[in-house]
């Protein structure tokens, strides 16, 4: 296919995570897609964009900076932005987060340039969330009715999409999908080199550090266990704005011995090929693709039944589900998978399993349908 379709991602980051992940699975199969895709990201007040520029870099993805800065240049932003798009015509802008929304719904007003957003979740959606971001999604849901197409990351999220005004015919459900690892991790090597002993199970968490994705929950379910269990080692891997008071959290509750941060780590597969157990705890999500990398990297997963997760693994069968918010629970079950060596390696197997045979949780796949989607808003935008 002849790449003929131009197209301008535009996300506001300051931590790498599964949005930003799922955007370079994207802009590793553009050539597969018949896609020119180029990566824009706003300049942050302090600089926290280099996170997400030097992860891209060392996969040699070039992003593009945006103007933004302490005092919110929204007239900037909008003005750099149609110029990149009258240069670049035809495009379409595929947006990833509020910030990239509003700027995205301006420069179309002002050229005409057919917009896709993709929404990876709703925070409304947790109950725990304040009013600024009530309010943020309140703009934002009147935002997207205007856009050409609202890609959602799950039915349960592409339903309140709908519930918000979004038109059935405009939104639509695909899984964002992983790519297939690259090579392979020496797992043996991996732990050595972190001061793990053979006879250690290792259980892990891996995302941002933000309040929605229950870290501090993870912390009081390790206190409930790790002195029942010192043969475990438990890490929380990544970054963000709680990464102190988690840390502050953890020596509180008296397991600074048994859990250990990481921060964040460029490579994922191999942070992932030293767990035994991965778990997510998170309280709100659409649909986590560290879940995605974990199945296919073959480490059983203990996840929360939130938004979409139920779509891709199934409790008992693939992963262990347990009530968002739920401790107790959450102890439970990674001492159901730390005492049980025959489960986890049943999950990991059916997981696997259904990772391969299901072309919808491919990279490549929806980086395919996404394109088949800009030809589609290119001739509507005539």
């Amino acid at each position: 296919m002849p790449i003929s379709t131009r197209v301008l991602h535009l996300r506001s980051s300051v931590v790498v995570g599964g949005v930003e992940t799922s955007i370079v699975g994207w802009m590793q199969n553009r050539d597969h897609a018949g896609v020119d895709a180029r990566l824009y990201c706003f300049e942050q007040p302090d600089a926290s964009e280099r996170h997400f520029v030097t992860y891209c870099g060392r996969l040699g993805i070039a992003v593009h900076l945006v103007p933004w800065g302490r005092r919110k240049r929204v007239v900037a932003a909008v003005s750099e932005l149609s110029r990149i798009v009258r240069q670049s015509w035809p495009c379409i802008i595929h947006t990833h987060d509020f910030r990239a929304d509003l700027v995205a719904w301006l420069v179309a007003r002002r050229t005409g340039v057919p917009v896709i957003a993709s929404n990876h979740a709703w925070h409304g959606m947790w109950k725990d969330i304040g009013w600024k971001e009530h309010a943020i999604e309140w703009i934002r849901e009147r935002l997207l009715r205007d856009f050409r197409f609202v890609v959602d990351v799950s039915e349960a999220t592409r339903r309140e999409t709908i519930k918000r005004g979004v038109a059935p015919e405009r939104s639509m459900t695909l899984y964002t999908g992983v790519n297939s690892p690259g090579g392979s991790v020496d797992r043996e090597e991996v732990r050595r080199s972190m001061g793990i002993g053979a006879d250690v199970t290792v259980v892990g968490n891996i995302a941002r550090l933000y309040p929605e994705k229950g870290q501090a929950h993870l912390i009081e379910a390790i206190a409930r266990i790790a002195h029942q269990r010192p043969n475990v080692q438990f890490f929380i891997i990544g970054d963000g704005p709680l990464k102190e008071e988690l840390a502050a959290k953890a020596a509180s509750a008296g397991v600074g011995d048994s859990l250990r941060f990481l921060g964040f780590q460029h490579d994922l597969q191999r942070a992932m090929a030293m767990l035994d157990i991965f778990v997510h705890p998170s309280m709100m999500e659409g649909l986590p693709i560290v879940i995605y990398n974990a199945m296919t990297m073959n480490v059983p997963v203990i996840a929360t039944d939130v938004a979409g997760v139920a779509e891709v693994i199934t409790d008992g069968e693939t992963a262990l589900l347990v009530k968002a918010g739920d401790v107790e629970g959450l102890a439970n079950a990674m001492l159901r998978l730390i005492d049980d060596v025959s489960l986890r390696a049943r999950l990991r197997t059916a997981a696997a399993e259904r990772i391969r045979s299901n072309g919808s949780f491919s990279a490549r796949n929806s980086a395919i349908e996404f394109a088949r989607l800009y030809r589609e808003s290119l001739v509507e935008a005539g």
